[in-house]
């Protein structure tokens, strides 16, 4: 039987299971027409189908750490990438709405439950050097994953049926679960399991995550509020919809190469707090000219698909320097429940700046401002660590 023991081959299995989560939650936009027609549904029905897939993160990514941390990653993760496999075939033949419902939430707390486990996985596989990098590749599999379903799903359900397109989306994880159950090993930590139920964080734990999640959560609501809204900005200065729409994917394509690459710099580097300082800075500016007209905005977006590489893995390495063995689930776990409780809250307060001034500049505005907000849960996370150091070096002087 062949075994993952290497932390490359690792890394690429992990990308592939989280790659199933981005076409699970995109799988329903390109078949949209026949999914409403044949369910008999409206608009409304299909933006809470949407939305299902990240609901769960609010109230199960905690407990979804916690059961990483008593049980170990590897059943986690298996069953997980089950219930988002389980979920699509379910939404694939459902008879209902309601059916459909809960197939798109049971593939929601598959995905909440998988993001976890696999953060955990990176920082048990990677030494700190190496973090930011193997970080940044797995997060890379969201807009690939994205751009995959956008690009494939909508010509299989046009050449068939839109239930035969949801329905082949369950392949990604279904492979994912395969592998892992066969070939994966958890990585190998002496004396780990008499210290695996022990799963407290201290306050300054709690602290330096709190942050680390708000500095997430921040930088990705931005970016959300950004490719949600935009694009009726560029209609707003002229453009068409479906040029707009085009417009704004080219930072999702470009994101594939500049989350690595940039996870790579920091690593090779060792400069993270100036990378990710000068992403968030540089990604700000870039988008508060957006609404002004003065540069392209063709231009502006693939100078922000470059800009944003640092961050990704820079941010979601810094669990890391936090985290022991022996918390990293739950700890991983909360890091994920501040970003999905963020990101629950921020789009609709968007949504009714739009609705309050009438403006899509207004709402980019705010995108901007979102996202240079990352700067100070990011300082708050150093000056904690900072204030930190002389307890935990004082705890490690004393003997036994």
């Amino acid at each position: 039987m062949i075994r993952l023991s290497n932390r490359w081959n690792v890394l690429a299995l992990l990308f592939l299971a989280r790659l199933s989560s981005p076409v699970h939650f995109m799988s329903l936009p390109p078949i949209a027409p026949e999914l409403l027609t044949d369910l008999g549904i409206g608009h409304a029905e299909l933006g809470w189908l949407l939305g299902l897939s990240s609901l769960p993160g609010v109230f199960l990514a905690l407990p979804g750490g916690w059961l990483g941390q008593r049980l170990g990653d590897k059943p986690v993760v298996m069953a997980s990438l089950a219930l988002i496999a389980f979920g699509s075939l379910l939404v694939a033949a459902s008879p209902s709405f309601g059916v459909a419902v809960v197939g798109r939430l049971l593939g929601g707390i598959g995905i909440v439950v998988l993001h976890v486990q696999v953060g955990r996985m990176v920082l048990d596989w990677f030494s700190p050097r190496e973090t930011a990098t193997a970080m940044a590749v797995t997060l890379s599999s969201w807009p690939l994953g994205i751009g995959l379903a956008l690009a494939l799903l909508g010509a299989v359900g046009e050449a068939s049926s839109w239930r035969v397109a949801v329905g082949i989306t369950a392949v990604v994880p279904l492979a994912a679960l395969l592998v892992i159950s066969l070939a994966y090993r958890p990585v190998p930590r002496p004396g780990a399991a008499s210290r695996e139920r022990h799963w407290t964080l201290s306050r300054a734990e709690l602290g330096l995550i709190g942050s680390a999640g708000s500095a997430w959560m921040t930088w990705n609501a931005g970016f959300i509020v950004l490719v949600s809204f935009a694009p009726l900005l560029l209609v707003e200065q002229g453009s068409s919809l479906v040029a707009a729409g085009i417009v704004m994917s080219v930072p999702l394509w470009l994101s594939p190469i500049a989350i690595p690459l940039g996870g790579y710099l920091i690593d090779r580097t060792g400069r993270a707090d100036l990378l990710i300082g000068t992403a968030i800075v540089g990604s700000a500016v870039v988008v508060a000219l957006l609404p002004l007209g003065w540069v392209p905005a063709l231009a502006l977006v693939v100078l922000l698909g470059i800009v944003r590489g640092p961050c990704a893995g820079g941010i979601n390495a810094l669990p890391g320097e936090v985290l022991q063995p022996h918390n990293r689930s739950l700890g991983m776990g909360l890091y994920q429940t501040v970003y999905y409780a963020g990101m629950t809250l921020v789009p609709p307060l968007a949504g009714h700046l739009q609705g309050a001034t009438g403006s899509a500049a207004a709402v980019i505005w705010f995108s901007a401002a979102l996202t240079a907000a990352a700067l100070l849960p990011l300082w708050t996370f150093r000056w904690i660590q900072r204030a930190r150091r002389p307890d935990v070096a004082r705890e490690a002087k004393q003997p036994g």
